[in-house]
This record gives structure tokens, C-alpha cells and sequence, in this order.
């Protein structure tokens, strides 16, 4: 059996050494606002532009304290790997 290969590609705006920490990331285009991804996001191949910073974001991963609970587990808590269902994987 012969399985297809997908591409992630990545692209970082800017050197690592200098610049650590994460300001925003992009997934195929689309600004993402969660702190992780599923392998089904990038499994047949993806674009990831990470844009680094010397210091850490002020916004991206960051909680503000007006958010709604629910948003938060979304966005910064990955799933649990015994919460996603076999179709998932």
C-alpha cells in the first residue's frame, strides 16, 4: 500500500535566536488564535508562518481577564487525546 505525502511547510518572519517567542501564527492563511492544532489541521500538508518576537506576546496565548471560560479552554487547553472520537484520528 502506498501512502500519499503531504508537505508542512514553515515559514518564521524572523531569526529564532534573536526573536523566541511566538506573536502570531498563521495555518494556511488563516490568523490562528489557539496555542495548538490537531494533526488533522496540517495532515495533508500545510503552510505555517510563525512570526517570532524578542519578547513574549502581549496578545497572542495571552488570557485577558474579561474572557469567556469557554474561549479559553478552546483556544490555550489542547483536547484531550481520550476525548477525540476514532474518526478523528
Amino acid at each position: 500500500m502506498i501512502q500519499e505525502q503531504w508537505e508542512v511547510a514553515y515559514n518564521l518572519a524572523a531569526d529564532n535566536h534573536i526573536n523566541p517567542y511566538v506573536q502570531s501564527v498563521k495555518i494556511n492563511g488563516i490568523n490562528w488564535r489557539k496555542t495548538w492544532f490537531r494533526h488533522s489541521d496540517i495532515a495533508k500538508g500545510a503552510i505555517m508562518e510563525l512570526v517570532m518576537g524578542p519578547e513574549p506576546s502581549k496578545v497572542w496565548g495571552v488570557i485577558d481577564e474579561n474572557e469567556d471560560r469557554f474561549d479559553i479552554e478552546d483556544r490555550i487547553v489542547p483536547p484531550s487525546m481520550s476525548s477525540v472520537e476514532d474518526n478523528e484520528i
